[in-house]
Parts: structure tokens; sequence; C-alpha cells
């Protein structure tokens, strides 16, 4: 049975398919985008639990599922540093200026992004 389809008719069994599938090579993303393992672990299990509760919004003609799920997982990380940058200029912080640099907060669509990478490769 297709991934997706075992997600959307059993989401126990498909959470459990994705994660044995899926986990290492999202990790592997993840670790390079937070740079930590803890962080990375916690990145993945967000991202992953993003990608099941929005199973249907998945096209195939738009993208390869592990892109799909990369673009997830940026859209996670960027939410935690925007989360993140928001509570500590609240308490008085600046913004990191490598984060900046990085356009981590940038504008441009994350997909979109992902997307001409893989294109690329």
């Amino acid at each position: 049975m297709d991934l997706i389809e075992e997600i959307k008719n059993d989401i126990e069994k498909g959470s459990i398919r994705l994660f044995a599938e899926y986990r290492d090579r999202l990790y592997f993303e993840a670790l390079r985008l937070a740079g930590d393992a803890a962080a990375a672990d916690d990145l993945v299990m967000v991202a992953m639990d993003r990608a099941i509760r929005n199973i249907d919004s998945y096209d195939s003609r738009k993208s390869e599922f592990f892109t799909w799920l990369k673009a997830i997982l940026l859209n996670c990380r960027r939410d935690a540093l925007r989360r993140f940058s928001a509570t500590r200029e609240r308490l008085g912080g600046e913004r990191d200026v490598a984060e900046e640099e990085a356009g981590v907060l940038s504008d441009e669509s994350t997909e979109d992004e992902i997307f001409r990478r893989s294109d690329a490769d």
C-alpha cells in the first residue's frame, strides 16, 4: 500500500512506516539546520507530526514526497526561530545577525526554495 494512503487509512501504522522510511534522511537534514542532535530530533518529530496532520495537502504532481517533508522541516525550523526571536525581543534581546544573514528569517517561500534546490540536484 502507498505510504500516503496508509497514513490516511490507519494513522498509527502509517506513522510508524513514515518514521521507519524517512526518519534518518530527515534527521540529517534537521541536523544540518539545527546544529545539534537534540534540536534535530525535536525538529524531526515536529515535522513528522505536521506532515501526518497535513497529509491531505501533499500533491505528488508538485513534488516528491521527501521534498515535501524537507519543506515542512524547514518551515518548522523557521517557525521555531521566529518564536525564539519574538521571545528574545520581548525580553529585550537582539536578533542574531547570523540568522538574518543566512536568510533564515526571510520571506522567500520555503517550498519554492526546496523545489529549486531539489531540481538543481
